[in-house]
């Protein structure tokens, strides 16, 4: 079951940071920058949900 939130968190993760690319390559075509600001803000709470739960079930390295 830990692989299976792990997995769920590194997704969260890349759909997090493609969401921020979205936001980052709209600054070029659009006008709202609150629209902008909300699909960014909703980029870095998958990113850092993602790695919330990666730091919690993935493996420790010393």
């Amino acid at each position: 079951m830990k692989g299976a939130f792990f997995i769920l968190g590194r997704t969260l993760q890349i759909v997090g940071m493609g969401t921020v690319l979205i936001a980052f390559l709209s600054f070029f075509k659009q006008q709202d920058m609150g629209g902008m600001m909300k699909t960014t803000l909703i980029g870095v709470v998958e990113f850092y949900v993602g790695y919330y739960i990666v730091d919690v079930t993935g493996e420790k390295t010393e």
